[in-house]
């Protein structure tokens, strides 16, 4: 067990759009569980691999470095200051030191095979855990029926390959 998930089981990390889904992901499960020394793969087919670096070290900045004076905005436009620099060198300092632990797979759609065939390919590499970031129907049907299929599959897939999933997935409204 780690960062709250246990292997053999699926999590499911729900919100509305816009709630900071993903960027929780990271905080309360990616960046624990890379510092307990287990890897982790990042499925991602909503935002690209330069998203998430963003996002890892902005969440590594505030919670790692403990440093508050940078927002999403600067972080876009830059003007850093010698602080920021500062900081932002330690941030990227505690990164080296987990190189190798963050595996980041992009999808360009929603195939269940195709995550299953990553989620079997990284498990023998000696990854431990998954975020499948974000969990929808293949079918662009709002229906909690197939939302609750593919959530099976998942967890059937965590047992078998005995991995921890975190999923997050979006509510509607």
């Amino acid at each position: 067990r780690f960062a709250g998930v246990h292997k053999g089981h699926l999590l499911l990390h729900e919100g509305h759009i816009g709630n900071g889904k993903t960027t929780t992901a990271i905080l309360f499960y990616v960046l624990p569980v890379i510092e307990s020394g287990e890897d982790v793969c990042i499925i991602a087919n909503e935002q690209g691999v330069d998203e998430f670096r963003q996002m890892v070290l902005a969440s590594v900045l505030t919670n790692k470095v403990k440093y508050f004076k940078m927002n999403r905005h600067k972080f876009i436009t830059g003007n850093f200051t010698e602080e920021d620099k500062a900081a932002l060198y330690q941030a990227a300092d505690w990164l080296k030191q987990q190189e190798g632990k963050i595996h980041f797979v992009p999808m360009q759609d929603y195939a269940l095979t195709m995550v299953e065939k990553v989620i079997r390919k990284y498990a023998r590499m000696g990854c431990g855990m998954f975020l499948f970031d974000t969990m929808k129907p293949e079918s662009d049907a709002n229906d909690w029926g197939i939302f609750s299929d593919v959530a099976k599959s998942l967890f059937l897939m965590a047992k078998q390959e005995n991995v921890a999933i975190v999923d997050t997935a979006q509510l509607s409204g």
